[in-house]
């Protein structure tokens, strides 16, 4: 797929912001373990979108942006984190 062109409308730049926010409340709600594996994906998913959207134009919401593919990464990193924990517990129950 090629990427679009950088977006120059006002109606493009209202799209971006909002992305841009939605990706930080889905980054947030990505942050509880295991629960939050789906929104996390959904961040990092509109994080690259908006990217591929933006180009290099000025985001005034890239604090955002970039607070929700933090928050989603943190957030699938723990979840993995306690997946392995309760499976060694798991384990060391079993033997």
């Amino acid at each position: 797929m090629t990427p679009l062109p950088a977006s120059s409308t006002s109606g493009d730049r209202v799209e971006i912001i909002q992305r841009s926010l939605r990706c930080f409340t889905m980054g947030l709600i990505g942050l509880l373990p295991v629960l939050g594996v789906p929104f996390a994906i959904i961040a990092v998913s509109n994080f690259f979108r908006i990217k591929r959207i933006a180009g290099g134009e000025w985001n005034p919401a890239q604090t955002y942006l970039t607070w929700g593919l933090a928050t989603a990464l943190s957030g699938l990193f723990l979840s993995v984190l306690v997946t392995f924990v309760v499976a060694i517990i798991i384990v060391e129950e079993l033997v």
